[in-house]
């Protein structure tokens, strides 16, 4: 999967996820009024890291941010299953 897939599948899901904050809801945080998230991307080494940040209640921080991993990690598993398989037919 390319580096734009992975983005593009990552977005889909957090504008799926994450609520939009509200004045009321963003109310300490005012750069996130308007907004579901905040993405940053840097180079660590040769890697690329994403960063992520969103404001929701304390409730439901721990749950969205598990949803969130399970799907990084969940993708991230398709793809080394799909490059170890690949590997294997070139072997062959």
């Amino acid at each position: 999967m390319s580096f734009q897939e992975f983005m593009n599948k990552l977005e889909h899901f957090l504008d799926d996820h994450l609520s939009i904050r509200t004045s009321k809801l963003a109310e300490n945080f005012k750069s996130y009024f308007g907004l579901k998230y905040k993405i940053s991307l840097n180079y660590e080494g040769e890697n690329v890291r994403v960063s992520l940040s969103f404001i929701q209640p304390a409730s439901n921080t721990t749950s969205s941010k598990k949803n969130i991993i399970y799907f990084v990690e969940s993708l991230r598993h398709k793809h080394i299953s799909h490059y170890a398989e690949h590997e294997k037919d070139s072997e062959a």
